[in-house]
């Protein structure tokens, strides 16, 4: 019983060792593109871009104010 027992937590350390050893072998590529988008986010943490044309605004354009709309998310916001 005790013999049994034995083998089966060797097994279990032979095919745990060997799954962390294949898991361990991997290719550096993902290493280095995961390094590349940490690398870009350091360098545009909010992906600014003086590009207007992707702009997300609901409710109208940059230059245009809506007074009800403010009025209504404002409503909104101060009485949920």
């Amino acid at each position: 019983m005790v013999s049994a027992m034995l083998r089966q937590i060797g097994l279990v350390l032979i095919v745990a060792s060997s799954l962390l050893v294949i898991g361990g072998c991997s290719e550096n590529s993902a290493n280095d593109s995961m390094h590349n988008r940490q690398d870009a986010a350091m360098r545009d943490p909010y992906r600014y871009s003086p590009d207007m044309s992707q702009t997300d605004i609901t409710g109208g354009g940059i230059g245009s104010f809506d007074q009800k709309a403010f009025a209504k998310d404002l409503n909104d916001f101060i009485n949920p």
